[in-house]
């Protein structure tokens, strides 16, 4: 018998360092592919064109066109592409970014059929960028022009630089409210948690001014004489609160504070004892007026915005409505001319009423009027509005109408649209004689109405990029979808009751659902590819809907859906039974259709259509539905659509834990990150451990396999 052969110990080590080694491969090349698959989902590029076509471009030719970025998007290249003969265009073409002359990058043809111009990136801005192309000094034959912005999404680190470009739009109308982070600069990285409870608050806030976006000023002290959002943890504003205050910070917190000045600002502080809390009571911020029974338990010390003059005072007049001086903020019991022989009052006039686009459209201004005394017979009321003399309905020689024909009554004034400014206005009644003086025996004395009302036309226009744009960048500043699924909302005409009927419905949507994690974009018309769309219609637009998208006609299956109760199988309807009677042969006149549409040309597709009466007053209709406890039978626990019930559902977020009291800022973390799942990285190292571990007790289980092998054979 041959002897046992020994095999030596370093054969047995590098065999089971193989067998180690064919068993991580497996999982290292799983964790390569799903980290090349995650950053090929997460790293999505993106072209934006804008193409004007022009034959010949002369030298006082402009061309203007209008960008909204997104700070989610990191900008690789801008380029201009001119098409069409051209010479010296170097020196010809004015190029002009948010009114910056901007200069390409690389050199420029002389002569060429198509010309492609390299813009530096950091030219375009975050939020709204307008651009302008000109010609200076000759007539070129230019065919085309078209504007390329290509790059990718990125995540960025947020600042309040970032809620500056959503919010600050200081063009706009609306409230003027000053933002207080203490501790934190305009230009400083915030973590996630903070930014979000910022937008949380300053949307929360916006719903208390009548679905009217705050003009945010950002400021390092707040102060009585400005309207201010206070927010942070009860350690960061311990300077700031008083003693009772802070010894009340037990959970989330809402504090209000009236200016101890009256007529002047009023102070909103967002508090608790953790980054947790305060977000907490940022959210409970929009939902006092909704009640529901997943509202954060925020205590609210004094919250009675809606009585509180300081809110009324900053409402504007819209496009189509009738605004009161008690609407607008005008509360004193009367105004009076009696000493100063003069009455001044300032009003809020929205940007879609003061345009001037060339129409004699009239903002109609009624003046209820009461006289004590006599006047003498020379004595006029003349109105003032911003400098210019308004004549009152009927007036020959403008110099107004005669105080002495009026013992009480009204005054009607017709004021053009283009003497109006987007914003504040400044108005100013006076009493005059022929001379300019008033003689002092006996002054009459004049009482205004707070009755007193303005009368706006709708809106001659619609532009979505200067109105509702500027409410979905605020609603919805953190874009997580860059692949497109996020919401369309369509808008389905010019009228600008539709575009206040659909605010109302996105402020509502905003406030209980509370998520800022869906991209929204905006179009005219009603897209056909797009899965997940709002909109608000006329009833008109409703039944005429493409037959195509559904399979069938909507009318049979509105119907059908009303005669006997039943669910059509194309089309699902959530309808609600105090509005829409449940058994009718046709549409109510003056009810609202709120109806769930699953689109049968499009895979797990689902859109909320919100439909009424084809006249003025769907915004009044829309507005009084989300706020009426109707609203609260559409409201669930799963966000957006429920696929299995087929009924529009909403869910608060989940919160985080709360964390503990004076964590660093660095290691708080967001509430999106609970309900996430891990990145593909740390999936990697997961499997990797889990490998080396299973490749470790392979090497022992083979290495005392051969080991016990080889005594055996000596033996």
């Amino acid at each position: 018998m041959l002897p046992a052969k020994t095999i030596p110990q370093h054969h047995i080590i590098r065999q089971s360092l193989w067998g180690m080694l064919l068993l991580w491969l497996p999982f290292t090349l799983s964790h390569a592919q799903t980290s090349a698959q995650g950053d090929q989902a997460t790293r999505v590029d993106f072209v934006h064109r804008i193409t004007g076509e022009k034959t010949v471009w002369h030298t006082s030719d402009t061309w203007n066109m209008t960008y909204v970025h997104s700070y989610r998007r990191e900008i690789r290249s801008v380029l201009i592409e001119v098409s069409g003969r051209h010479d010296r265009l170097p020196s010809d073409l004015e190029i002009r970014i948010n009114g910056k002359l901007t200069k390409p990058t690389n050199q420029w043809p002389q002569a060429d059929q198509s010309t492609v111009l390299e813009i530096d990136p950091r030219a375009i801005l975050s939020g709204r960028n307008e651009i302008s192309l000109r010609l200076r000094q000759m007539a070129l034959d230019i065919k085309e022009t078209r504007l390329v912005i290509s790059g990718a999404w990125v995540p960025m680190v947020p600042t309040l630089g970032m809620l500056n470009d959503l919010f600050g739009d200081k063009a706009a109308y609306g409230p003027q409210l000053h933002l207080c982070l203490p501790g934190y600069r305009l230009e400083e990285d915030l973590n996630e948690i903070k930014t979000r409870t910022a937008a949380l608050a300053i949307q929360g806030a916006a719903l208390r001014m009548g679905n009217t976006l705050p003009v945010v000023h950002w400021t390092e002290k707040p102060s009585h004489l400005n309207d201010t959002l206070l927010i942070g943890t009860v350690a960061e504003l311990a300077d700031l609160l008083q003693p009772v205050e802070i010894e009340r910070v037990t959970g989330p917190r809402l504090f209000f504070r009236a200016s101890p000045v009256c007529g002047q600002g009023f102070l909103l502080v967002v508090t608790g004892r953790n980054d947790a809390e305060v977000l907490e009571a940022a959210i409970t911020l929009g939902l006092v007026h909704q009640p529901m029974p997943s509202t954060p338990g925020a205590t609210i010390q004094g919250l009675r915005l809606p009585q509180v003059a300081a809110y009324v005072r900053r409402s504007p007049i819209l496009p189509g409505t009738i605004t009161s001086f008690k609407d607008l903020g005008i509360l004193t019991t009367e105004l009076s001319i009696h000493n100063h022989w003069h009455a001044k009052f300032d009003f809020l006039t929205s940007a879609l009423v003061a345009e001037n686009d060339g129409s004699d459209r009239n903002v109609e201004l009624d003046l209820l009027l009461s006289f004590l005394g006599e006047a003498p017979p020379d004595t006029h009321l003349v109105l003032e509005l911003n400098g210019e003399v308004i004549r009152y309905n009927g007036s020959k020689d403008g110099q107004g109408q005669q105080a002495q024909s009026l013992a009480q009554g009204s005054l009607h004034f017709h004021i053009p649209a283009s003497l109006l400014k987007p914003g504040l206005n400044h108005a100013n009644l006076k009493l005059a004689n022929t001379s300019g003086i008033v003689s002092d025996w006996n002054p009459p004395h004049v009482l205004i109405s707070p009755e007193s009302r303005f009368t706006a036309p709708p809106a001659s226009r619609f532009q979505p990029d200067t109105s509702l744009q500027n409410f979905a960048r605020a609603a919805y500043p953190f874009v997580t979808n860059p692949d497109g699924s996020g919401i369309t909302v369509a808008i389905m005409g010019r009228r600008h009751d539709l575009l206040l009927a659909t605010w109302n419905l996105l402020a509502k949507l905003s406030q209980v659902s509370n998520t800022l994690l869906l991209e929204t974009r905006f179009t005219l018309g009603l897209p056909t590819n797009a899965k997940k769309v709002i909109a608000v219609c006329d009833r008109s637009d409703l039944l005429n809907l493409p037959p195509a998208l559904f399979g069938k006609p909507l009318t049979d299956d509105l119907h059908s859906r009303w005669s006997n109760g039943s669910r059509p199988t194309a089309v699902a309807f959530e309808t609600i039974p105090d509005v829409i009677p449940p058994v009718s042969k046709t549409p109510s006149d003056d009810g609202l259709i709120v109806a769930l549409l699953k689109p049968s040309s499009l895979e797990q597709a689902n859109w909320l259509i919100v439909s009424g009466p084809d006249r003025p007053g769907l915004a009044t209709k829309v507005s009084d539905w989300v706020s009426s406890p109707l609203w609260q039978r559409m409201s669930g626990q799963v966000s957006w659509i429920n696929r299995s019930t087929g009924t529009v559902e909403v869910m608060l977020p989940t919160l985080p834990a709360h964390l503990e009291p004076g964590q660093d800022k660095a290691t708080q973390t967001s509430p999106s990150l609970a309900q996430t799942s891990l990145p593909s990285w740390t999936q990697g190292i997961r499997y990797s451990w889990i490998a080396i571990v299973l490749g470790i007790l392979f090497f022992f289980a083979l290495l005392v396999h051969r080991l016990a092998n080889a005594g055996n054979r000596n033996s």
